[in-house]
């Protein structure tokens, strides 16, 4: 079943505002701030969603849980450019 790119957003915005919930002002303690992290450490992130999703999907076939992991690695990728940048592509 596919999905219009206004439903992805939607779908995405959910994700984004579950994540701020969750990071929010108090993400740790020990972290100065509103809960930034560096690019650094979104991509530690991102990388280990997208371990679970290929191990998931090496043994399981529930479609359901894949596009969860997948709209979970995609708002990471979301938070991070809302925090450090949102660099258009150049060129075709």
């Amino acid at each position: 079943m596919q999905a219009s790119r206004e439903q992805v957003y939607v779908a995405l915005d959910s994700e984004r505002a579950y994540q701020d919930s969750k990071w929010g002002d108090s993400a740790s303690s020990d972290r100065p701030g509103h809960g930034e992290r560096s690019i650094d450490e979104f991509a530690l992130y991102l990388s280990g969603y997208a371990t679970k999703l290929a191990a998931y999907c090496s043994e399981f076939g529930n479609p359901h849980v894949k596009l969860g992991l997948v709209r979970k690695i995609t708002a990471l990728g979301v938070a991070c450019m809302e925090q450090h940048g949102a660099p258009h592509r150049m060129g075709h």
